[in-house]
Parts: structure tokens; sequence; C-alpha cells
């Protein structure tokens, strides 16, 4: 885990995608062994919440996804960082979303973003 989070800000949307795969994996395997998790997930909480927010939408889903592990096996760690970086940045995305959505019509369902 250590060895790979300096590779979640590479230019490579390929190799993101496969960094952010390793890192849910190496959550499940260190869940049982809280002491070294909770330092990891701090190395890789700056690179994973600039996964969450400004990348490309296949980048945010992996990211997504390895914040929910991380979500489940830290608890109160994850919970009070999503509160404070994470939810304001994704709603204010929302609410700037909001008009655009509501005009789009039958094309926005079709749509991955």
């Amino acid at each position: 885990m250590e060895r790979c989070i300096h590779l979640l800000s590479d230019p490579s949307l390929r190799l993101r995608l496969k960094v952010l795969d390793v890192l849910e994996l190496c959550v499940q395997v260190l869940s049982e062994r809280e002491n070294e998790l909770l330092p990891m997930a701090h190395r890789c909480w700056p690179a994973l919440l600039q996964r969450l927010t400004a990348d490309d939408p296949l980048a945010v889903l992996r990211a997504f996804r390895v914040l929910c592990v991380l979500g489940e096996t830290c608890g109160d760690f994850v919970r009070r960082r999503v509160s404070k970086e994470v939810l304001p940045k994704l709603s204010a995305s929302l609410a700037r979303q909001a008009p655009i959505s509501a005009k789009a019509g039958p094309v926005y369902t079709h749509t991955l973003a």
C-alpha cells in the first residue's frame, strides 16, 4: 500500500484505476491490523481525496469504492474526514450539476456522468 500511494497522481487513467484496485485490496487485507491500517489510510488520504473530487468519472467511482471499504474498516477516522473534506465538495458539485441535469432531458439518462 505504501509503495503505490504516489501512483494515485499518475497522468495515466489506467494506472490510477489499477492503483485504486490495489488500495482496496490492501485495506481489506489490513483490516485486521488497525495499528498499521490507520497510519496508511492517513498517508493515502490526500491522494484519495483528489481522486474523489477532481478526476475522471471512472476513477471517482473506484475511489468511492475504496472510501467505502475504508469506512467499513476505519469507522470514525474516515467519517470525520469525509464530513469535513468530501461532502462539502460533493454537495457543491451536485448543486452545480443540478440545473444542467434538469435541462438535459432523455439524453441525461444515457450518459455515464
